[in-house]
């Protein structure tokens, strides 16, 4: 059985309440995380950016070890503005819901459409709902690796090793080095200081 990672072990700290196995270290970090979801709670729009300052003015991290502490919150116990906004969704419906019960109990054909329609466009029901992609019918494209320029439509050049093998010769014996300067061996530099 392989060892439990530091986050499997601080997922069971945070949900179970059992510390055992976590090192000094591991208890700052969950303390952290404690914090920095207990500020994201109490105020949901708080940003990123605004999260990292709190870690490092509180904690005395650097930004980048805030930024994984984010991302980790995110991923132990959830992003709290996606939940918010999952709770505001669930609070529209189920008004529409009532608006709609309520037309019913009224005899309110007119209210029962009107609170249906809006309750159809709110949850995209008045929409196409989107093709699914056959993925089974989708044939990868298959390639075949080759040296023939042809392929591209380039015409071949006869030769063409020879021809390399030629500009090569004609162009290394142009290179002149009297470009070089003098130089001291690595040792005589040494030995001289």
């Amino acid at each position: 059985m392989s060892k439990p990672h530091t986050l499997d072990k601080l997922k069971i700290a945070l949900f179970e309440g059992k510390k055992d196995g976590l090192s000094e270290s591991d208890l700052n970090v969950l303390r952290r995380y404690k914090a920095g979801f207990t500020a994201w709670l109490d105020e949901p729009t708080m940003r990123d950016s605004e999260m990292r300052v709190f870690l490092i003015a509180n904690y005395h991290v650097s930004e980048s070890q805030a930024y994984r502490d984010i991302a980790n919150l995110k991923f132990l116990l959830g992003n709290v503005r996606n939940a918010n906004k999952e709770w505001q969704r669930y609070k529209v419906i189920d008004m529409l819901d009532e608006a709609y019960n309520r037309a019913k109990e009224a005899n309110d054909v007119k209210a029962m459409v009107m609170a249906a329609d809006k309750l159809g466009k709110y949850t995209q029901l008045d929409q196409k709902d989107d093709e699914v992609m056959p993925w089974e019918e989708i044939i990868p494209q298959t390639y075949e690796v080759t040296s023939d320029p042809s392929v591209l439509g380039i015409t071949p050049i006869p030769n063409h090793r020879k021809k390399i093998t030629d500009l090569l010769k004609k162009y290394s014996d142009d290179i002149e080095f009297e470009d070089m300067k003098e130089y001291k061996e690595l040792e005589e530099v040494v030995n001289e200081k």
